[in-house]
């Protein structure tokens, strides 16, 4: 799965058709797999469904950015990612 600020939801999720959330890709990843892993395009990931996940228990999880070209602003939240 791969997530863009400029992706679309609507999207498949490839690297040259991206999504734009995370949380889209998470969900979207685990209807498939137990194993996911989300490739971060590089830009500033931030408010809904990019910070403050609820992913509750649903498997193994892997997300990598750009090295330093990748940014998730939390926006003040206590957490990125809620695994339960």
């Amino acid at each position: 799965m791969w997530v863009s600020p400029n992706g679309f939801d609507g999207n498949t999720g490839s690297e040259k058709n991206p999504f734009k959330t995370i949380n889209h890709a998470i969900d979207t990843g685990f209807e498939k797999s137990l194993n996911v892993m989300i490739h971060l395009t590089e830009g500033i990931f931030k408010g809904e469904d990019n910070v403050a996940i609820e992913n509750f228990n649903k498997g193994n999880l892997k997300i990598v950015g750009v090295y330093n070209k990748t940014i998730i602003d939390g926006e003040n939240k206590n957490y990125f990612i809620n695994s339960g």
